[in-house]
């Protein structure tokens, strides 16, 4: 096989539906997550809160909903003000080179996410039939959780598959909630989600901790659709139950995972020119007696449970993951990109992107899995990976390993990189 440099130039690319003519433009880079009450506040206004200005979560919740948030205004291609669309894609433009810092998390739909999970309610106040479908353009802009001491642990971004609140309790509503804790059998439609142009960095996805009496598995109390996982073994949970902060009400379950250090889908996911950096997921701790096992840190950039993921001209670098502690140590892989396929089937392209974590140097950067009669269908381009997996569990495609020599992650984002990709023969 022989290398030839190729330049990844990050160039405008349109994600694979087109863009709509719609567009917000952010014009605050503040959060302003709010605790609310389960009641509604005025007409397209969750919280109550009514400042006029748009923040990147209202715009989020604008998309969602289909009607429009506080201050957030719909333009179209000539830059006029138009009512929202009710179908179709949404472009939010954030501005150029600007930083937008989450410093508390908004939703626990899949776990603490600093934004609205990308999808549509399809029963309740905010109900409709529109699939959530939204580009963020990102103009060399940083998506970040705060640096800040005592920052809490969430990720940045959660894309919805369908999912169902079968116990009534529903997530806590918080501001940037789409579904303000929605009454028992409440739908969120699966969601689309492009990013082009954008850093995502800081995002920290944490599994619950046992507090010494068990953790759920993936969406469910006491260790349901567990993996890795059972309520007899001990061992450490898929995810975090109930979407909770907190471990599951299994006595003798095992801690929760983190899942996708910025990044958690189970939806519709596509990034384009841009870089994921200093993201880490990490499995919550278990009591350190007999038997009891740290939950698993999978994905320390993302993590893609079914649905479909596409990644063009795309640097993941600098993303870590780490197992809970325990009287057993969790597991943990991939600090780059987790697929798995859940008793479903995933979808996945990329295309010549580098996958890369310094402190991992010798471990797959990507892992690809299937359980429960899952399959993961893959069509791959050229691409640089730290390391690649084996088997069924490798990247497919034309892969280059190694250190690719990529510098600091200030070098990243928008900055052309030179490397060596390789070519076919």
């Amino acid at each position: 096989m022989r290398s030839t440099p190729i330049a990844i130039t990050f160039a405008l690319i349109i994600g694979p539906a087109g863009v709509s003519a719609a567009t917000i433009q952010i014009n605050s880079t503040t959060q302003e997550v709010t605790v609310v009450n389960t009641g509604d506040g005025v007409a397209g206004n969750p919280s109550g809160l009514s400042n006029g200005n748009c923040t990147l979560g209202e715009a989020i919740l604008s998309v969602n909903r289909r009607v429009l948030v506080d201050g957030c205004v719909v333009r179209d291609g000539v830059g006029l003000a138009v009512a929202m669309p009710l179908s179709g894609r949404v472009m939010i433009a954030l501005a150029a080179g600007a930083r937008y810092t989450l410093s508390e998390w908004g939703t626990t739909l899949y776990g603490p996410t600093g934004l609205p999970a990308i999808g549509a309610a399809t029963e309740g106040p905010f109900a409709t039939t529109a699939l959530s479908d939204i580009v963020i353009e990102g103009n060399g802009a940083v998506i970040a959780r705060s640096a800040a001491a005592n920052t809490p642990a969430f990720r940045l971004f959660a894309v919805a598959g369908t999912i169902v609140d079968q116990d009534g309790v529903g997530v806590q509503a918080r501001e940037t909630n789409p579904l303000l804790t929605p009454a028992p059998g409440h739908l969120l439609s699966a969601g689309r989600l492009t990013l082009r142009n954008v850093t995502l960095q800081g995002g920290f996805a944490k599994g619950g901790d046992t507090a010494g009496r068990g953790g759920g598995g993936f969406g469910g109390g006491g260790g349901s659709q567990q993996f890795f996982a059972s309520s007899t073994s001990r061992l450490g949970g898929f995810g975090a139950s109930n979407g909770t902060l907190d471990a599951g009400d299994n006595n003798n379950g095992g801690a929760g995972a983190g899942l996708g250090g910025a990044i958690f889908s189970t939806g519709q996911l596509a990034i384009i020119n841009s870089t994921l950096a200093d993201n880490a997921a990490r499995g919550g701790g278990a009591a350190t007696t007999a038997g009891q096992q740290g939950g698993s840190g999978f994905g320390g950039a993302i993590f893609i449970r079914n649905g479909s993921l596409q990644l063009q001209h795309t640097t993941l670098v600098a993303n870590q993951i780490a197992g809970g502690g325990g009287f057993l140590q969790g597991f943990a892989q991939a600090p780059a990109l987790y697929v798995l396929g859940d008793a479903a089937s995933a979808t996945i392209r990329i295309d010549n992107s580098v996958l890369v974590d310094s402190n991992f140097v010798g471990a797959a950067a990507v892992f690809i899995n299937s359980i429960g009669g899952g399959s993961v269908t893959q069509s791959n381009g050229r691409n640089w990976l730290t390391a690649n997996g084996t088997g069924s569990n490798a990247l497919s495609g034309d892969v280059r390993t190694g250190n690719p020599g990529l510098g600091a992650v200030a070098l990243f984002g928008l900055t052309p990189i030179a490397i060596p990709l390789p070519t076919s023969g």
